[in-house]
């Protein structure tokens, strides 16, 4: 009986080590449980998301139009938000920070943040987003490319931080653009990343093919598991040779903002398939979604709406919006 006692004691104590040994020679095991960087995509027109930073903090980078300000702010209280401690404004279009004012009035912000000249901030949305600024006494951060909107942290042992690649102050575009138009002011867009362990997504606002230019001559770009494809996905704004390059460098999903069907997004769409990018996403087919990472793995909460194997879809002739 004494005997069947120590064998059964030393068979428990080997199990436990076997156990122990597995769960922390295994990354995936010991961070599956979080914590998080979840993206969650709101189904805005065009450009909105609330980051849930793994350290606690929360990001929103864009916020719709004024018009969809219900629904930014309903998606914050559910999550649970009263404080957004990084606000971050791609560029000055209304279909990005029309927003802003109403959220730095209602929410508690730790600081807003904004592409610094060349890029303008001058229209009525980016004047009310100072104005809210200055009443709540909310600090605006002009960013140029080389900085940070937080500094470099650990988090569950891996290793968390973000970095701005554009705007910088010498870009200048006038030789494509006249200084002021929609694709100069998108192409001075914010464009910055966040890296949580292994994985990484990149924002690139509204940049134009020059710009795009600019961004990977500039940086040796790797590893953007995710990008959200410029300028909302229009055709046109996306060059096949930034794509090429972005999925050389270990892009293999896309999320396209724009959530209508029509237009040169159908064309955006196309291309992708035919020239077979693993995965995208849009909001026009998924609405309200997330992307979402423990630093090891990248999951979501919605299918891809295409990836490699489904049927391609051949754009109408006709595909105007009506």
């Amino acid at each position: 009986m004494q005997k069947n006692f120590r064998i059964a004691a030393i068979f428990t104590i080997i199990l436990s080590l076997v156990l122990t040994t597995s769960y922390f020679s295994n990354d995936s095991v010991v961070k599956a449980a979080g914590p998080y960087l979840t993206v969650h995509v709101l189904d805005v027109d065009d450009s909105g998301y609330i980051i849930e930073l793994p350290d606690g903090k929360i990001m929103v980078v864009d916020a719709g139009r004024s018009s969809e300000l219900t629904k930014v702010e309903n998606k914050l209280n559910a999550l649970g938000i009263t404080k957004i401690d990084y606000l971050v404004g791609t560029h000055e279009h209304t279909d990005h920070i029309a927003n802003f004012d109403s959220l730095i009035n209602d929410y508690t912000i730790g600081g807003v943040y904004f592409p610094d000249a060349p890029a303008p901030c001058n229209n009525t949305v980016c004047n009310d987003m100072k104005t809210a600024a200055s009443n709540n006494g909310v600090t605006i951060h002009y960013m140029n490319a080389g900085q940070r909107i937080f500094p470099t942290t650990t988090v569950n042992g891996l290793t968390l931080s973000t970095f701005v690649f554009a705007p910088h102050a010498d870009d200048d575009y006038s030789a494509y653009y006249t200084e002021g138009s929609t694709e100069s002011i998108n192409s001075y867009s914010m464009v910055l990343d966040l890296v949580y362990g292994s994985k990484k997504i990149l924002f690139t606002g509204d940049i134009y093919p020059e710009a795009q230019d600019v961004l990977t001559s500039n940086y040796t770009l790797g590893g953007h598991n995710i990008i959200t494809a410029p300028h909302h996905g229009y055709g046109g704004t996306n060059q096949a040779s930034f794509l090429d390059y972005m999925e050389a460098a270990g892009t293999s999903k896309i999320i396209i903002d724009n959530q209508k069907g029509c237009g040169t997004v159908v064309d955006f769409k196309y291309l992708l398939q035919t020239r077979g990018t693993s995965k995208y996403w849009s909001i026009g087919y998924n609405h309200d979604f997330y992307q979402r990472t423990d630093g090891i793995n990248w999951s979501t909460d919605s299918t891809a709406e295409w990836s490699p194997g489904d049927p391609v879809v051949v754009p109408p002739v006709d595909h105007s919006c009506p």
